[in-house]
């Protein structure tokens, strides 16, 4: 199984993965697995059956119950092409991956507003979550 993303989708299908004997392997952009969970600074209390104090202590109840499964994680990886009918991802390095199944879990890309001061408070708990109406 090839999964693109590392974040908590990534994650949970890797655990998956492992449940059902499958070998995996996640390949991710950043250079720590994790995703969106590195940016969340508030309580989140929205998840189905657990309240966790922020983003980091929900991303170490999954790397802790991630430890001893089986799967492979390659973090800092430049994708050149994926082939999703073939199940195949090139990287730039010209290294191959191909799987009998891939799983697309690559999240969503922070943008910047574009106001004063925004680069200052950046990693702060302020953020722009993408709603409401666009003028």
């Amino acid at each position: 199984m090839i999964i693109l993303g590392g974040g908590p989708a990534g994650l949970s299908a890797a655990l998956w993965c492992s449940e059902l004997g499958l070998t995996s392997v996640i390949l991710e952009k950043q250079a720590r697995l994790g995703g969106q969970l590195h940016w969340i600074h508030v309580p989140i209390k929205n998840y189905p059956g657990i309240e966790l104090a922020n983003g980091a202590e929900y991303l170490e109840r999954l790397t802790t119950q991630l430890h001893s499964r089986k799967f492979e994680a390659r973090t800092s990886i430049e994708i050149d092409q994926v082939d999703v009918n073939q199940k195949r991802v090139v990287l730039r390095s010209g290294e191959v991956f191909a799987g009998r199944a891939m799983i697309i879990a690559t999240g969503v890309r922070r943008r910047k507003l574009g106001v004063e001061g925004e680069d200052k408070f950046l990693g702060r708990g302020i953020l722009q979550t993408g709603r409401g109406a666009k003028s």
